[in-house]
């Protein structure tokens, strides 16, 4: 049933707490102010009565805990005004410490009477009339006579804070104790507190959430104890060894609660230094396999092995890395692979079990029993997401502080790799939660971001086997992360080994996997610009061994797919065609010649894969290879990938703007070649064919143009080499070029192109006329010059569209009148040229 609710949502239980809370302030401000007053007229038996009164308030029972914890606040300001009212007039109310220590002792109530005790307790410590070792034990043991949970646990945090600047320490007196009696002090205390504020979980199974709130609420109380022990300078790495973590860590493990050992297991990370942890690690961390079972240990872990990431990033002093590894790796193992016995059971959980059994519940206890009996079904302390979080912050350890000792995070992959592959065959989904994938990733990607060298992370031989218990998008994600890196840096790839260790690697991204997912097409695209760019890292002073390392990426490649090859295999062309650049040149040996053939030959196997889906790319490729072997002096070579080139010009380019395209392309690498006498004829051969491909085209227009640029190839500049420059020059045939590029610009139905064509003809006769055509004759460009006059003038199109057209045709006549004007020697007369 839900609590009755007034006015505001407010609960009657509420109201009623608020109004016990209220009386009580009240009646302590009253019983504070009557003594103060008899403080001031130094009736000192008097105050006391009147704080005892004032104290009685905190024997309530009806308080929640954060209710009485306000309660408390108000006495405890009371209480402090007494104590130094107490120490400060002790010369005139005449009474000494002992006296008074004696009298508090006869107060009715055993709450007041402690809690007077404690108060005078303190000054008494002030007044320095007995060892302070001797009040301490009195006290610490007195308290015991409180064992009510919420007013023990407030009533021992009262002495606490009224001693913690009062404890034996390094420059204490002998006769008053030292740190060892304040460690037993503190730790008595701190024991029973524990004691008491785990007593608060028992209660109704219904309320237990409500508890737990209240207990979570309190625990800074017991945690001020350790706070207390740690502000002693007399505490060194010894005296915390020996006596006291073994003392923490025994009552810890001891209490069977979740919600303590939880709390207190990071307390104890938090509060001591950095040098205890390191000199107590393993200790500490057999404690941890000892908790019991729902308590959160990769919270505790993860925190430990970050702070002392952290100092030994930082410290000076030496620190055995080995002997850190070893302890935690080993803690991590036994967690995250050894099942866990049913001891590991916390009492509150036996406490729900017992409840529910007693009330006959069957089915409550069924649940509870297996609540609390979690370790019995055969399953590792730490779940798949803790046990990898634990190990992402392990390896964070090693890579920071030691980054050259990759044995280490060997050490993770491996054990990480092989507890996957395990967990795989009995649950395979739990691979797959998004916790445990998002924590595998990070232990993938903190090498590569530490090393920032994406080949040393590959020598990790433990790594690439990791990523594949990654699903197929995180997996890509991964690998891309470490391409990335490689390309950003720069990385040389300069191995056959590392060619091969790369691109498996990056499996994903090269070829189509089982489980694949289909890719944004933008992103797929951006994924293979990023392979392709890997092809240019390949690096090796040896052209033999960067031929080996080309034909492993090619085999690679090869397997990607027709959707993947024609992003990586184009620039494995062009790196081969670099190769045999640098590495074959004429005059060509023996031993040049068969290197050279090896290398095209991987070239034009390599394109021939491309031609039955991407035409227009092969022939690209075929025709700069064409220029690759022209230039070292491999004209048979070249011929071949030219012929290969028309082939596909003819068999697979089909629109119209495409084979013009094509054939621009053809005709400028045909134009560049060098060809001796030797194969004059098929050069010949191959002009021919492209000039009749240029009559063939589908429109006047792009006839018109291509058949202009064909009549370069008849009439060859020199500059390329005596010889070669004699090879194809044939200037009637240019005039014959001229002539029927003429007739086909004639033929345009539209005027305004018409001219342009007109004039755009101009300029090639200008040029093959200053180049000493002795075909190309003055008549010639006197006509068609007469010829564009007549057609500009009759063009009607709108002005916008005949600009440019008029312009252009006007620098044209500017160029041939200032050859009129200013004849330069060794060139041919444009003065009969009539205008």
């Amino acid at each position: 049933m839900s609590a009755n609710r007034g006015a505001g949502g407010v609960s009657d239980q509420d109201q009623q707490q608020q109004k016990i809370l209220a009386d009580a302030k009240t009646e302590i401000a009253h019983q504070a102010f009557l003594m103060k007053r008899a403080l001031d007229n130094n009736k000192i038996m008097e105050a006391i009565n009147h704080a005892s009164f004032m104290v009685s308030e905190l024997r309530t029972s009806f308080l929640n805990p954060q209710e009485y914890y306000e309660l408390y606040m108000e006495a405890f300001n009371e209480l402090k005004y007494l104590e130094a009212a107490l120490y400060d007039d002790r010369d005139k109310h005449g009474k000494k410490m002992s006296e008074l220590y004696e009298l508090v002792q006869y107060a009715g109530n055993i709450v007041p009477r402690l809690y007077l005790l404690i108060t005078v307790a303190s000054a008494y410590i002030r007044s320095k009339e007995a060892p302070i070792k001797e009040i301490l034990r009195d006290t610490v043991e007195m308290c015991k006579g409180v064992q009510h949970p919420t007013r023990g646990l407030f009533l021992r945090n009262y002495l606490s804070d009224m001693t913690k600047d009062k404890l034996p320490d390094l420059s204490s007196d002998p006769v008053d104790g030292d740190v060892r009696d304040s460690v037993d002090f503190i730790l008595n205390n701190f024991t029973e507190m524990n004691k008491l504020w785990v007593r608060l979980h028992m209660g109704p199974l219904r309320e237990r959430e409500k508890r737990e709130a209240q207990r979570k609420a309190l625990r800074t109380l017991v945690g001020k104890n350790l706070s207390h022990l740690n502000s002693l300078e007399g505490i060194d790495v010894e005296m915390y060894k020996e006596t006291i973590l073994p003392r923490i860590l025994n009552e810890i493990v001891g209490c069977h609660d979740r919600l303590a050992q939880q709390f207190l297991m990071e307390i104890v990370v938090q509060v001591f230094p950095d040098e205890f942890h390191i000199a107590t690690l393993d200790k500490f961390l057999e404690s941890c396999t000892k908790l019991v079972q729902r308590v959160d240990l990769k919270n505790i872990l993860a925190s430990l092995i970050d702070r002392l990431a952290n100092f030994a990033h930082t410290s000076q002093s030496s620190i055995n890395a080995q002997s850190l590894f070893d302890s935690f790796e080993n803690c991590i193992q036994k967690l995250g692979t050894e099942v866990q016995s049913d001891d590991l059971t916390d009492a509150d959980s036996i406490a729900a079990s017992s409840a529910a059994a007693a009330a006959g519940d069957a089915g409550s206890a069924g649940a509870a029993a297996a609540t609390s009996h979690m370790g019995g079904n055969n399953k590792p302390r730490l779940p798949c997401r803790d046990y990898l979080a634990l190990q992402a912050c392990l390896e964070n350890l090693c890579l920071r502080c030691f980054k050259d000792t990759p044995s280490y995070v060997n050490t993770i992959l491996f054990n990480v790799n092989t507890y996957l592959t395990k967990l795989k065959e009995s649950e395979p989904e739990v691979v797959r939660e998004p916790a445990s994938v998002q924590q595998l990733s990070l232990l993938l990607s903190q090498p590569v971001d530490a090393y920032n060298d994406a080949l040393r992370v590959l020598s990790l031989s433990n790594y690439a086997g990791i990523g594949q218990h990654l699903v197929y998008e995180k997996r890509k994600q991964v690998q891309m992360g470490l391409l990335q890196n490689l390309v950003a840096q720069n990385t040389p790839i300069t191995s056959v080994e590392q060619v091969t260790t790369v691109l498996s690697y990056v499996s994903t991204l090269v070829r189509d996997e089982s489980d694949m997912v289909a890719s944004d097409p933008e992103d797929f695209v951006d994924e293979q610009h990023l392979v392709a760019s890997s092809v240019h890292l390949l690096e090796n002073s040896d052209p033999q061994t960067l031929y080996r390392m080309y034909v492993a990426a090619r085999k690679a490649f090869g397997v990607g797919g027709q959707n993947r090859i024609i992003y990586t295999l184009p620039p494995l062309v062009f790196c081969v065609l670099r190769l045999v650049t640098n590495n074959v040149r004429p005059p060509l040996t023996e031993e040049n010649k068969k290197n050279g053939q090896a290398l095209f030959k991987f070239v034009n196997d390599t394109v021939k894969v491309l031609q039955p889906n991407y035409g227009d790319t092969a022939l690209r490729l075929f025709l700069q290879a064409a220029h690759t072997a022209s230039n070292c002096g491999m004209e048979n070579t070249s011929y071949e990938f030219v012929s290969e080139a028309m082939t596909i010009y003819e068999d697979d380019i089909a629109g119209s703007a495409e084979q013009f395209s094509a054939l621009t392309l053809i005709i400028g690498t045909l134009y560049n070649l060098n060809f001796s006498a030797e194969n004059a004829e098929s050069y010949e051969t191959l002009i021919t064919k492209a000039a009749k491909h240029s009559l063939k085209l589908m429109r006047h227009n792009d006839q018109c143009r291509a058949v202009c640029m064909s009549s370069h190839l008849f009439w060859r500049t020199s500059g390329r080499g005596s010889e070669a420059a004699d090879v194809g020059r044939d200037g009637k045939r240019v005039l014959e070029c001229l002539q029927k590029s003429l007739k086909l610009a004639d033929q345009s139905m539209n005027a305004a192109f018409n001219v342009l064509l007109f004039v755009e003809i101009l300029n090639q006769y200008l040029y093959f006329f200053e180049h000493h055509n002795e075909f190309v004759a003055v008549k010639y460009l006197t006509s068609i010059v007469q010829l564009i006059n007549t057609n500009i003038g009759a063009l009607d199109a709108p002005a916008q569209e005949t600009t440019a057209i008029r312009a252009f045709y006007k620098n044209t006549l500017d160029y041939i009148k200032y050859h009129k004007e200013h004849p330069a020697e060794g060139e041919p007369s444009f003065a009969d040229i009539s205008l």
